[in-house]
């Protein structure tokens, strides 16, 4: 039997398979009865490759035919990702109880019984499409809201996102000697994680999301430097004592001040990823850092990157109390902290990326 050419693309459409033309053709009439258009072939083959472009609302196929059968014919598009979810029906003049399992079990819509009548036939249709146009329509609609979910979440990421930015912004307004340095930090922190991702070591603790908070997290590494009086903070020479403690609790504040701004927003990655560079990023990796005296692998990956990369643009910013040094100079110095103040692995990529971080002299 030939296919069907004449097929109307705005009515839903029936494939038969059937070897029995005069079958085929009573179905096809009752199909087109009933406002539907149908395409009709004789054996699994052609049908399978009519089906390798075209996709039709419901099959219909026989199960006893010469060369494939129904059931062979049912595996093959049920193994087919954008075929199988196609209401299949059978159609036979077997009504043994167990050909019914199989063909269920196979994955079958229905079973019709030969010799059929043109009610249970029209039924059996309608059930099948109303059922199939309402899979369709729930689809749909899941993923339009999976859609707008997705959306809201990357909505509310961004807003989270340029709330760090904000805070700052305003670290590098209060604080004279360092302009840029938020910045200049967060981008090669985030080089740095891209790095240390090709690295047998870490590619299993970095991923995309992790490279992408990074950047923006690193930002507000200094943000408990918003509580130090200005008297200090922008202090042109050097500090005492009692005014380096009170730097120094700026990595307890900050990680207070995020860790009030992580319960708000709940489980934001890159506000729990903030907090821990806040509070961690002074600690050293031989335990005697500050300000809780975590050491080796106890302190977050993402401090003991910000450790480097902070200690890195400190070194080659300008500063009204010190010298300030060229890359070459800043790593020369930091590599004799590497077992100590840095972790070595992590430092060890950090050289090796030199020729591509950026810093104030560039």
């Amino acid at each position: 039997m030939e296919k069907n050419e004449l097929i109307l693309d705005d009515k839903p459409q029936i494939l038969i398979l059937d070897d029995s033309e005069i079958n085929a053709m009573l179905l096809r009439k009752i199909v087109e009865k009933i406002g539907y258009s149908a395409v009709c072939f004789s054996n699994g083959f052609d049908a399978l490759e009519y089906l390798k472009t075209d996709k039709p609302d419901i099959i219909i196929s026989d199960i006893s035919m010469p060369e494939m059968d129904g059931y062979e014919f049912c595996a093959k598009v049920k193994e087919t990702p954008w075929l199988k979810d196609i209401p299949l029906v059978f159609i036979s003049a077997l009504d043994a109880r167990d050909e019914k399992i199989k063909g269920f079990e196979m994955g079958a819509a229905d079973f019709i019984a030969k010799p059929f009548e043109t009610w249970e036939v029209i039924h059996r249709i309608k059930v099948q499409m109303d059922n199939f146009t309402l899979r369709k329509k729930l689809e749909g609609y899941n993923k339009r809201m999976h859609s707008l979910v997705r959306e809201q979440a990357s909505r509310i990421e961004k807003e989270h996102r340029n709330v760090l930015t904000i805070f700052s912004d305003m670290m590098e307004n209060r604080e004279e000697n360092a302009v840029n340095h938020n910045e200049l930090v967060g981008y090669n922190s985030k080089l740095l994680a891209q790095a240390l991702q090709f690295t047998p070591k870490f590619e299993k603790l970095i991923s995309a999301d992790f490279i992408a908070d990074i950047e923006v997290a690193s930002r507000t590494h200094d943000i408990g430097k918003l509580f130090v009086p200005d008297s200090i903070l922008n202090k042109p020479t050097e500090l005492t004592s009692e005014e380096k403690k009170v730097i120094e609790e700026h990595a307890v504040k900050g990680g207070e001040l995020l860790e009030k701004l992580s319960s708000v927003v709940r489980e934001d990655s890159v506000f729990k990823m903030a907090t821990n560079i806040a509070k961690y990023h002074h600690e050293n990796w031989n335990g005697e850092g500050y300000p809780f005296g975590l050491a080796g692998e106890r302190i977050p990956l993402e401090a003991r990157i910000v450790a480097i990369t902070g200690n890195f643009d400190s070194k080659t910013s300008k500063r009204s109390y010190k010298d300030v040094m060229d890359a070459e100079q800043a790593l020369e110095t930091m590599r004799s902290m590497s077992g100590t103040r840095f972790d070595p692995d992590i430092f060890e990529v950090f050289v090796k990326i030199k020729k591509k971080l950026r810093y104030e002299q560039e």
